[in-house]
């Protein structure tokens, strides 16, 4: 019905719709008539993965190619009935942990609401601004400080585009490099705690999100100081922005002071959760709540018609990855009752020996996946398999969470799907193909660290034990 409904005034999409339907009916039927049984001798996860990806290939959503993937493979094969599978899809998304996206992410939306993110922009400028390129430097800034409330890169990438990029255009700087700076630095949200990738990545992994929020902070600061400095270099090269005096201390306590009630949230939930005193979940009420009550009661910055609409796109986003997670639990069921992840550790073994090549071969999967995966997907299907390969061989889960975090995010930055350059360059109606050429220095600086990150772990770990 829906299907038939939707755009029923335009003939071709209408037919279209309705001989999808014929199809679906038609196959719905075949399964009770041996449509399936040539495919009863095919490796399970053979035939789940080949029918995700042909899914994926001719522009099914990535929760639907799942969904396709695991009950093709289940019908073929009898692993698990149907009825099995939806029980599996409940319960690997009612995780109470999970409940923490939605609460992060609806503090994104009211952050660049409210008007708050316009705060910590100004104490970036006050801090950065007067060095040479200094509005790339801001624009970097800003979303580590924003990170650390919002959570969410695509949310960043969007707001620094409409509130930054105009502003560096309009100072000399080129389209292209400023949508660059934008979109790598988006990457920045799900490495600094809390970030949704993070939430996610600990229900998969059964790792402390307490401990995982504290590996992202010196990454994060990494991954900042790498693209201020490649930005930095690019400015000189290209004699953007000239430095400037340095902004007054009173104009940067004054700044400070201004964009402080949002600094405190980031504060609050990295403290509450550290010391034991709130959960993850009740982190994201709290943060919410405060950013609620800042920018509609305090600063005035929206009405309820505003606020209403704001929800309900974040509703609509919170259920899409819930809706994701749930797909990926019984793609990953079969994945593991197949002893997927016990063979690709059998095969690792015999080709590289040692951590540092297993690093290697994880990287190498990783930026693959990330090229045409959105970060929750793939994790979602990657972290499964590497995880018991990587935790045998001697690499803590949390160190493990953060660098697949940030090779996945990458992919977000890279063609051919690169859905953080597609928002940037979207918004400020620029060429994607430009996009990508000035993204690669970013990209590069980016790896440095994560060979870092794999090369010594006290950089993800080394936080927590230092804070006992």
């Amino acid at each position: 019905v829906f299907l038939l409904a939707r755009d029923a005034d335009n003939t071709r999409t209408l037919v279209r719709n309705f001989l999808a339907l014929v199809i679906a009916g038609l196959l719905y039927l075949g399964l009770d008539h041996g449509l399936l049984a040539p495919l009863q001798g095919v490796s399970p996860s053979l035939l789940m993965l080949v029918a995700f990806f042909v899914a994926l290939g001719v522009g099914v959503p990535v929760s639907f190619s799942l969904m396709f993937g695991v009950f093709l493979a289940n019908s073929a094969s009898f692993i698990l009935p149907a009825p099995a599978i939806v029980q599996n899809m409940v319960t690997g998304s009612t995780k109470f942990i999970l409940l923490a996206i939605p609460f992060f992410l609806s503090t994104g939306y009211l952050l660049n609401l409210g008007g708050l993110s316009t705060r910590l922009i100004d104490f970036a400028s006050s801090m950065v601004g007067h060095l040479r390129g200094g509005l790339a430097h801001v624009n970097v800034l800003n979303s580590l400080m924003v990170g650390g409330i919002s959570g969410s890169s695509s949310a960043d990438a969007a707001s620094s585009t409409k509130i930054l990029v105009p502003e560096m255009v309009q100072r000399g700087y080129s389209p292209a490099f400023s949508c660059a700076v934008t979109a790598s630095s988006a990457i920045l949200p799900n490495v600094v705690p809390p970030a949704i990738a993070m939430l996610v990545y600990a229900s998969v992994a059964n790792v402390s999100i307490a401990r995982l929020f504290m590996a992202g902070i010196l990454p994060a600061i990494l991954c900042a100081g790498v693209l201020m400095g490649v930005s930095y270099l690019i400015s000189v090269r290209r004699q953007y922005q000239t430095a400037t005096a340095r902004a007054p201390w009173s104009d940067v306590w004054r700044s400070f002071l201004r964009a402080l009630p949002v600094l405190v949230i980031t504060v609050g939930v990295l403290g509450g959760i550290r010391f034991g005193i709130i959960t993850a979940t009740e982190a994201g009420v709290i943060a919410l709540i405060w950013t609620f009550v800042l920018g509609k009661f305090v600063f005035r910055e929206y009405g309820w018609k505003k606020f209403y609409r704001a929800f309900a796109e974040c509703g609509t986003d919170a259920a899409l990855v819930g809706f994701l997670i749930a797909a990926s639990v019984p793609f990953a069921w079969v994945l593991i009752a197949e002893q997927v992840p016990q063979e690709i550790v059998a095969w690792a073994s015999t080709i590289v020996d040692g951590q540092l090549g297993l690093f290697i071969i994880l990287l190498v999967v990783l930026a693959a996946a990330g090229m045409f995966l959105d970060l929750t997907p793939a994790m979602l299907i990657i972290a499964p398999l590497f995880l018991p390969m990587m935790t045998n061989a001697g690499v803590d889960p949390v160190q493990l969470g953060i660098i697949i975090i940030i090779v996945l995010q990458l992919g977000g930055v890279s063609p051919p799907v690169g859905l953080l350059v597609f928002i940037s360059s979207q918004i400020a109606k620029v060429s994607p193909s430009a996009v990508f050429r000035a993204v690669v220095p970013f990209i590069a600086g980016a790896m440095v660290v994560v060979v870092l990150l794999c090369l010594f772990p006290f950089l993800t770990v080394g936080l927590w034990e230092l804070w006992g």
